[in-house]
């Protein structure tokens, strides 16, 4: 992993973090309906990493 994060850094690789590749899991489990087991409460892990919602905004 160390020498992705030194291409990213080095411009070789998109950047990406371990957030990101924590949600990747999440969103994975998630819509294979598995239990990622992540937090201590699965709504917690829902509301921070699960990318599969849905979110609308209002246009400036």
């Amino acid at each position: 992993m160390t020498r992705f994060f030194a291409a990213a850094a080095a411009g070789a690789a998109p950047a990406i973090t371990t957030h990101d590749l924590r949600a990747y899991y999440v969103t994975e489990k998630g819509e294979k309906g598995e239990n990622p087991e992540t937090h201590k409460n699965p709504a917690t892990t829902k509301r921070v990493y699960d990318r599969t919602r849905v979110v609308k905004v209002k246009p400036l």
